[in-house]
């Protein structure tokens, strides 16, 4: 009896255990099956997050696309003088320019009145710039414009810098409390902390800043300048009466950038009669593409200086060489400097320098400006290239008509005949369209209607009645620098002068046919 139930408790025991096994083996399976499906769904899941985190920054973006445009868009300036400005330089100007044909700086001249137009517009829409004294960064991609600037931030929001081209548009830094402003092309402000709400976070800001680069732009499918030409941002700067200017690169089409990078550039560096131009130490020189681009502005009265950037990446024998070498090249191209510095934007420390250094150059421009008379001045360089031109043209028309009259006297003496062939055609010459004067006097008149309307334009803005005589100006200056005249005789004389000159071309043309006709006439 007792080994009948052992052997019923041993076979018990042995079928739960057999059951026990099996239970834990399905449990086993459903555990791995489960965890299998948890694996699956945490996939699943951290795909959908990944997604999702996708979707949220496509949005992000998008939303920052439409809110930036629609701001853009909408924002107006109401002044009656910026309105007036831009009214007369897109249609008086204009059709006073396609008249005129005598300045060869013509392209130039409209740069300087476009950076008036928008020195214009920060005027009358952040009154912080108005005492400011302008100092726009120059420079190639990765001469480190934006970090240089940033070396003088004492706090606060800071430019965006990367190793690719980031200044897409261009940037006024000025002391004041951390904001961003956009301007757009009618004068129209878009306080950006307020509208694209970044007001909570400094950090924000910099990362709306560093957002707005050449990759952003592009995706825009438009260019962005076309509407956002320049904005201002401010935040605690060492210099408290400089406007520092960031600028594009002239130069990043090379990495794919704006294409419009240099005529922007450009239009910047002209609002000043001082900018500072960088150069990095890595390159070891200045460029030749620097040099042909300093050579295409007009440097006249204006102060250049050089700063060797990146001076930390070279010795202190090294950066004094690559000074030597820079002045030297300068120099051989006739580019006048006030000065040149080594500069490291990293440690916040100069170097060696020739003629003066970056500390004295900064602390001459760190004064309040005049900003009403430097306008006026620009304005009056404008009226004074057009005229000289234009008077250079008549007094040029009127040597070539007193030397044609000479030769024909010298005919008519050598030959005895007042009828004689090369006399009559002289008289013809004489007649030429070429040699009317009636164009450049009513081009006087109109060039003196327009400049009045600028004046009269940039008087509603600073909201003064301004009073200029250029007319009297324009004769004294000439009475201290005479215009200097060309001689006919040489320009006929001077082969590559008559090649390269039109009236010399217009005059080789007249002694060609005269001689010809002399020639014929001497022999009747």
């Amino acid at each position: 009896m007792w080994i009948m139930l052992e052997k019923t408790h041993i076979r018990l025991m042995k079928e739960a255990d057999e059951k026990s096994s099996a239970k834990m083996i399905n449990l086993e399976n459903e555990r791995e099956k489960m965890k299998s499906d948890l694996e699956k769904l945490n996939f699943k899941n951290n795909q959908n997050l990944k997604d999702l985190k996708n979707l949220q920054s496509s949005y992000d973006e998008l939303n920052l696309k439409h809110t930036l445009i629609s701001e853009i868009l909408s924002s107006k300036l109401e002044n009656s003088g910026i309105r007036k400005f831009d009214e007369i330089l897109n249609n008086d100007y204009r059709d006073f320019a396609k008249k005129e044909d005598t300045l060869a700086s013509e392209a130039e001249q409209l740069i300087i009145l476009q950076s008036i137009k928008d020195e214009l517009i920060m005027i009358a829409s952040c009154k912080e710039l108005f005492d400011k004294t302008l100092l726009p960064v120059g420079g190639g991609f990765s001469a480190g414009k934006s970090e240089f600037i940033n070396s003088f931030m004492s706090g606060g929001v800071k430019l965006a810098r990367s190793i690719e081209p980031t200044t897409a548009i261009p940037m006024y830094i000025i002391d004041g409390k951390s904001g961003i402003l956009g301007y757009n092309k009618t004068g129209g402000v878009t306080n950006f902390e307020k509208s694209i709400n970044l007001k909570n976070s400094q950090g924000k800001i910099e990362n709306f800043i560093a957002k707005l680069t050449h990759d952003f732009i592009s995706k825009l499918g438009f260019n962005l300048k076309q509407i956002l030409p320049f904005m201002v941002l401010t935040t605690a700067m060492k210099y408290k009466n400089i406007c520092f200017v960031d600028t594009p690169g002239y130069n990043p089409a090379k990495v794919g950038a704006q294409s419009d990078d240099k005529q922007s550039a450009k239009e910047f560096l002209a609002q000043s009669n001082k900018f500072i131009w960088l150069v990095s130490a890595e390159s070891g020189t200045i460029t030749n593409d620097d040099l042909n681009f300093l050579n295409e502005l007009n440097l006249d009265n204006k102060e250049l200086y050089i700063v060797v950037n990146k001076s930390d990446l070279k010795s202190d024998s090294d950066i004094q060489n690559i000074i030597e070498k820079i002045s030297g090249i300068l120099d051989d191209n006739m580019i006048d400097f006030v000065g040149i510095s080594a500069y490291s934007s990293l440690n916040k420390i100069t170097g060696y320098y020739e003629k003066k250094s970056l500390d004295e150059f900064l602390g001459e421009c760190d004064k309040k400006s005049n900003k009403l008379n430097e306008i006026v001045d620009k304005i009056y360089g404008v009226y004074k290239e057009y005229r000289c031109a234009m008077e250079t043209s008549l007094d040029n028309k009127k040597e070539i008509l007193d030397e044609l009259k000479s030769i024909g006297l010298d005919f008519i003496e050598q030959s005895g005949d007042f009828d004689n062939k090369a006399t009559k055609n002289l008289q013809e010459f004489s007649k030429w369209d070429y040699f009317k004067s009636e164009l450049e006097k009513q081009n006087l008149k109109n060039l003196e209607k327009v400049i009045n309307g600028f004046i009269e334009a940039i008087g509603e803005v600073f909201g003064e009645k301004i009073i200029v005589n250029f007319d009297e100006r324009y004769k004294n200056d000439n009475v201290k620098t005479p215009k200097k005249k060309k001689s006919v005789k040489k320009a006929v004389s001077d082969k590559k002068e008559v090649e390269t000159n039109e009236v010399g071309k217009g005059l080789n043309g007249v002694v060609s046919l005269l001689l010809g006709s002399a020639f014929l006439g001497m022999g009747r």
